[in-house]
């Protein structure tokens, strides 16, 4: 009677499942050919690693840029509403005080007609005008608004149009000063500017100070669109409290 006898195969402690051969016959490479495997394995994942870090740095770089044109653009158009925003009170304010003077005007022309024909007297209104000068003559003062040259005897009149010439004052007061902050700002801007020129000469460029250098021009045109900002407000409040009051 014979007896079966049933080999169980051996399990192998390599956790890949992949033993090592140590004999000469069954090796298929030596052992520098698996080191060089691996140096060569290793450099491939250098190299990637390299490769998706300058990938992401460029990423960045867009996306800041992309940042710097956004805040440039809103700046732009802020320095354009700024600009409307002038030019239509202006505008507004020369309208009202032509209508004032309208208004003024034809108040004493029909008064004095209706005293002429009800006393039956001879009108002088007309050569009271030409005593007084040209209705409607007038000039342009600083900031465009027309100002009249004539004085009127009305006292309402008078009273609208001082007002008048002060929002007009004011408004001018109000540009030289939103100009004058643009030019301290633009010239702070160039200084800065030569000062880093300067110092890329000095200095070593590096990543390090080419991203905060960067994040210095960024910061600084955030500044510059948060100080336009500011001042277009604070312009367009006073000029609303003035024509109000």
């Amino acid at each position: 009677m014979s007896s079966i006898h049933q080999v169980s195969p051996r399990k192998s402690n390599n956790p890949s499942g992949l033993q090592k051969a140590t004999t000469p016959e069954l090796q298929i490479t030596s052992d520098d050919k698996e080191a060089d495997i691996w140096a060569k394995m290793a450099e491939h994942k250098q190299r990637k690693a390299a490769r998706e870090e300058a990938a992401w740095l460029e990423a960045e770089r867009l996306e800041r840029e992309e940042r710097l044109e956004a805040k440039r653009k809103e700046q732009e158009r802020l320095e354009a509403k700024c600009w409307e925003q002038e030019a239509r009170a202006q505008q507004k304010a020369g309208e009202l005080k032509g209508k004032a003077q309208d208004k003024g005007t034809s108040a004493a022309g029909a008064g004095s007609c209706k005293q002429c024909k009800k006393g039956w007297v001879l009108c002088t209104f007309s050569r009271a005008q030409q005593r007084s000068g040209v209705p409607g003559e007038s000039e342009a003062g600083p900031s465009g608004v027309v100002a009249s040259t004539t004085t009127s005897s009305d006292p309402l009149v008078a009273a609208v149009t001082k007002g008048f010439e002060l929002i007009a004052a004011a408004i001018d007061r109000q540009t030289v000063e939103v100009r004058a902050r643009r030019e301290t700002q633009r010239q702070f801007n160039s200084q800065l500017g030569d000062l880093l020129g300067e110092f890329e000469f000095v200095l070593r460029p590096t990543p390090l100070a080419s991203e905060s250098s960067k994040e210095l021009h960024s910061d600084m045109a955030a500044l510059e669109l948060e100080s336009l900002q500011l001042d277009c407000e604070g312009a367009g409040v006073e000029l609303d409290e003035r024509i109000m009051h």
